[in-house]
């Protein structure tokens, strides 16, 4: 028979064109196995899959110029091979080459005596999931010595798609281009696929009285089950849910016997904005499935134009989860012989989710596909056990609404130990008793844990005459006096209040008058800045010790503690508070570096002394994140440290790989909370919820609000009742709300809870995370700081030697399109406020007055002539040099055709995707011709610019 031609449906074309985007890749493959147990007549298999290929021509046609073409039918001589499971997935995993060959292949493994596995290789644009059905049917039956019927029509003879792009854009008209998923980091730019997959038995009485809400619904099981996916993915953030759903092309019986790529991609659209019952949510995704079969013919490339939907090489447009849905197909008999079709995976998929779910007679068979550099397992196996959790709910109650269902089930409690009865300076009273000669402080001064306690109660006696309980400001620069002076006004009864000595002068005089302080330490250097305060002032010297007995109990106040923010607070910690913040021994150990820190630096100075450590020496050192990387750029890191223990901000991903033999201690510390989280684990005696708006815990990977609660909390603020009860409330879980203790404090920070419990902080404007907007850019050579603008979709940067435009364009090849800040703003500094953190009111006013002069054009390269002719070809029209592609009417197809167009013209292998991510003229040029992306400064610069940019990142995440 000569060969015949028919076209490629839409759907085909758009897989033809995606796998010449991936050559040599087995990403489209669509792999099945069917297990023989019995006797087997390996001729007669093979003489049974001769005639399948025969009987329907995409097994065995080549695909060119958009076309399926007919080959010969070729007979299949199977012979059987010794093998095992992993032979088969290798062969499943072999790429096809749809220009050279049928996409069609088979392979018989002997796995024992009368056991075998028949693995099928096929292109997907040959074959669709309702296909597999056919083919195990139609091998059975002619096995079975079955004559079959010829086929009704031709698959080549198939009508054409309709058109239904008018129905489409109205209904995906205002989408979000992506959806928000508990993902382990930002979308990559560029992915490997790689899939990993979890499975989670549900239930067979939970998937019967699911289907009883479904039939009261007047929907189908599959309605129901997909409108429980619609409550599982708005548990991360997401008011419209779009998922793919692939119809199955079939639109009579004829069409049915059919094998072939006949299915339809749609996407599926649910809003839940109004937070409606389960009920409700059913009834929509009824309409939508309805509708969506109504309007099965969606020309995908046509209604992206059309929507000007943002084209990002780091998701799928549109949607970025697929749903599908099935039910376990029964084993077919023939003599002695049973069939099994077997589903096999591959090692990459298309999709960032797939939620294929699968009724058995065991229950329902969940299964979730993910790719391995967006989701961690344990996160996808909550998401599993979520889905049972919201399926068991609504089966009981279909009139709970989403919000409901997002919280139920969810118990964030935890066990709680008892509190440290003790106060802050008796803790350090013990530790002198235990180990009165080790070495306590190696600073300025080296003392013992005896010389030091001598010290101490010299500065006790002397605050004797200060009355019971007096407030002392303690303005002492880190130094071997600052723990001396601390714990002196700690044994004497008194509060302490840590004043910074380089805050200025004025500052300091006017907050020990309002705080009332009824004296104020002061080391030589800080002492003349309260030369004009009414408040007295005692220079720190090392005074006779004096035995001092202060009638202070765990419950009275220790400190008066500064929060950070544009507008600082007062807060008043008790000594139970404080010291069950302190009881933690990760490391005894540490120098004293960095700035002056509140609740941080009295961390940074108690620690130690009361876990039997010394302060100023060690193998350990205590600092932001941006001052261990400042030290690490300039070659100042001690080899002798091996630990690193930071506050103020998580470390970032980049330290700890440029420190890889390093142990990191990440501390959350608040005036409100002490130290609260070690590496995102609460300490002993605290208590971490995630909470919602309404006060109910959310489930691992729902963003909420951090609320933290136990021992560890402080009274309140200062002469503040009305904010100390707005911020300080009920523990909602607690067992006895006229505890004192069972409180929680609402930290005002977005969070979320990984399974196991650990509490991941976050900075986040809507769906962005400033901290990687800045982190990234920090990371070019040219830039020295930078600042995100929470809410103002805005960044400004310290930079030298390139444009902002060029450097939001290197952002935007970097980052999802979503994240990348409208503006990039250049300037000569940016503004801080007294303690080093962004003024972020000053950098405002700063971009208010500073032009943006990165927009004029500059003159076309010849490169960019070239790009832009090849453009010009392809699109039927001129474009500008930082217009994008898809903005000027291209989409994958002629993207295809362009990269062919650019290889000819610049003689050099081209990527696909490289253009995809190069998507304007100058961008493009730039690429392909290795045009540097950056005027660098000079090396001695750069490690000042770097520098610089390190110190940056530290003011603005400084001190929670």
């Amino acid at each position: 028979m000569g060969s015949d031609r028919f076209p490629l449906s839409p759907a085909a074309q758009r897989l033809w064109t995606l796998s010449r985007i991936r050559p040599g890749d087995p990403f489209f493959n669509h792999p099945f196995a069917v297990d023989v147990d019995g006797p087997l007549d390996v001729d007669l298999l093979g003489r049974c899959l001769t005639t399948i290929v025969a009987r329907h021509e995409p097994l065995r046609s080549r695909v060119e110029d958009g076309a399926h073409v007919v080959e010969p039918v070729v007979p299949i001589e199977l012979s059987a091979v010794d093998g095992d499971e992993e032979a088969g997935h290798r062969f499943g995993q072999e790429p096809f080459d749809l220009a050279a060959g049928p996409p069609f292949r088979v392979l018989l493994l002997r796995l024992g005596p009368d056991r075998h596995r028949l693995v099928v290789n096929v292109h997907h644009i040959a074959i669709d999931g309702l296909s597999l059905d056919v083919f195990t049917a139609e091998l059975v039956a002619l096995y079975g010595g079955e004559a079959l019927p010829d086929l009704p029509v031709r698959f080549g003879d198939l009508p054409p798609a309709g058109d239904d792009r008018d129905y489409w854009t109205r209904r995906l008209a205002g989408a979000r281009d992506v959806i928000d998923l508990p993902t382990t980091g930002p979308r990559p730019m560029t992915t490997d696929h790689r899939s990993a997959g979890r499975t989670r038995l549900i239930p067979a009485d939970v998937l019967d009285r699911v289907r009883q809400v479904a039939r009261r619904g007047r929907a189908t099981t599959y309605m129901a089950l997909k409108a429980a996916c619609d409550v599982v993915l708005a548990h991360y953030g997401n008011d419209d849910v779009l998922m793919g759903m692939a119809l199955s092309g079939r639109d009579s019986s004829a069409h049915a016997a059919l094998i072939g790529y006949l299915v339809k991609p749609v996407v599926l659209r649910t809003e839940l904005g109004d937070d409606p019952t389960f009920t409700e949510v059913l009834r929509r995704v009824r309409n939508d499935v309805l509708d969506a079969h109504e309007h099965p013919d969606l020309p995908l490339e046509d209604v992206l134009a059309k929507l000007a939907v943002v084209r990002d090489p780091s998701y799928h447009p549109l949607f970025q989860v697929m749903f599908s849905h099935d039910v376990e197909a029964a084993p077919r008999v023939v003599g002695a012989t049973t069939f099994t079709r077997r589903a096999m995976g591959l090692d990459s998929m298309k999709v960032e989710l797939s939620i294929g779910l699968l009724e058995t007679a065991r229950g329902l068979e969940a299964v979730f596909d993910y790719r391995r550099d967006l989701f961690d397992e344990a996160v996808v196996d909550s998401m599993l056990e979520r889905l049972e959790v919201v399926l068991r709910h609504v089966g009981e109650n279909p009139d709970l609404r989403v919000s409901e269902l997002r919280t139920a089930g969810v118990d964030q409690r935890a066990s709680l130990a008892g509190p440290v009865e003790r106060c802050v300076h008796e803790l350090f009273a013990r530790q002198v008793a235990q180990r009165p000669d080790a070495l306590a402080v190696d600073a300025d001064r080296r003392w013992t844990y005896r010389e030091l306690a001598e010290v101490v109660a010299g500065v006790a006696g002397r605050l004797a005459g200060f009355g019971a309980r007096p407030r002392v400001g303690v303005c002492v620069a880190k130094s071997a006096a600052l723990p001396a002076a601390v714990l002196g006004v700690l044994t004497a009864g008194g509060v302490c209040v840590p004043l910074d000595p380089a805050q200025p002068g004025y500052l300091l005089r006017a907050m020990a008058e309002e705080y009332g302080l009824a004296v104020v330490l002061a080391d030589e250097r800080a002492e003349p800045l309260f030369a004009s305060s009414p408040t007295p002032v005692l220079r720190l010297e090392q005074w006779p010790a004096r035995e001092v007995t202060a009638a202070v109990t765990p419950a009275d106040p220790a400190f008066v503690l500064h929060t950070a923010g544009d507008d600082p607070r007062a807060v008043v910690v008790g000594h139970r508070a404080f010291a069950n913040s302190l009881r933690w021994d990760h490391v005894t150990s540490w120098s004293m570096s960095g700035s002056f820190a509140g609740a941080a630096t009295m961390v940074e100075v108690l620690a130690p002394l009361v876990n039997g450590g010394t302060l100023g020496s060690g193998t350990a050192l205590f600092d932001t994140p941006a001052a261990i990387a400042e030290l690490h750029v300039a070659g100042g890191l001690p080899d002798a440290v091996r630990t690193i223990v930071t506050t103020g901000a998580e470390p970032p991903a980049s330290l700890r790989v440029a420190l890889p033999d390093r142990e990191f201690v990440d501390l959350y510390a608040t005036a409100e909370t002490s130290v609260a989280l070690v590496n995102g684990r609460p300490l002993p005696g605290v208590r971490a919820y995630v909470l919602d708006d309404r006060s109910r815990p959310l489930p691992p990977g729902v963003v909420g609000e951090l609320h933290l609660g136990g021992h560890g909390l402080a009274d309140g603020y200062l002469d503040d009742p009305d904010e100390t009860a707005a911020r300080f409330r009920p523990d909602p879980f607690g067992a006895d709300p006229s505890d004192p203790d069972v409180r929680v404090f609402a930290t005002g920070d977005l969070a979320r809870l990984d399974p196991d419990g650990t509490v991941h902080v976050l900075r986040r404007a809507g769906r962005v995370d400033l901290g990687v907007v800045e982190s990234t850019l920090l990371t070019h050579p040219a830039v020295r700081r930078a600042c995100a603008l929470d809410g103002e979709n805005a960044v400004a940067v310290v930079r030298q030697g390139m444009s902002a435009t060029g450097l939001r364009d290197w952002l935007a090849e970097r980052l999802p399109h979503y994240t990348v800040p409208a503006r990039v703003q250049a300037v000569d500094t940016l503004p801080v406020l007294p303690d080093g953190r962004p003024d972020r009111d000053g950098i405002l006013r700063l971009l208010a007055e500073t032009p943006d002069r990165d927009g004029e054009e500059l003159p076309l390269t010849d490169a960019e002539q070239t790009v832009t002719r090849a453009w010009t070809s392809v699109l039927g029209r001129t474009v500008g040099a930082r217009e994008n592609f898809f903005d000027a009417g291209g989409n994958s197809l002629l993207l295809v055709r362009l990269c062919e167009g650019l290889r000819v013209e610049f003689g050099r292998h081209i990527s696909v995707i490289d253009l995809f991510r190069h998507p304007t003229v100058r961008a493009m040029a730039e690429h392909l011709t290795g045009a540097a992306e950056a005027t660098a400064p000079d090396t001695a610069e750069r490690g000042r610019a770097r520098q610089e940019a390190l110190r940056a990142r530290g003011r603005a995440r400084q001190h929670r």
